[in-house]
């Protein structure tokens, strides 16, 4: 029987989530998009830092088409920035998905 080995809590990657509005599309070329974005301000070593997953995409009440994206605590402020060179709307940032929805 194999064990899997879990990281201690102290020495995990703290994460925050980014609720972002974009232009609607597929969810492979709105995250293209944002890769693009980041990897234009931050290079590759920002990005691997940075270490940005998709989480959900998805309309929002007014139709517009949002995406929860999770980043390393640190680079918050970095991705931010990065977003607002290729014009792309941060809404809001939580330490959880369910706090997160509150800005969608």
């Amino acid at each position: 029987k194999q064990f899997k080995l879990k990281l201690m809590p102290s020495l995990r990657e703290n994460k925050r989530y980014m609720a972002l509005l974009v232009k609607p599309g597929s969810s492979e070329s709105i995250k293209k998009k944002i890769d693009k974005a980041i990897l234009d301000f931050l290079g590759e070593f920002g990005y691997s830092e940075a270490a940005p997953s998709l989480i959900e995409t998805g309309k929002t009440k007014k139709s517009k088409t949002y995406v929860i994206l999770s980043i390393n605590r640190e680079d918050v402020n970095k991705i931010k920035s990065a977003f607002l060179m290729k014009s792309i709307n941060c809404i809001g940032v939580s330490g959880t998905i369910k706090g997160i929805r509150r800005f969608i």
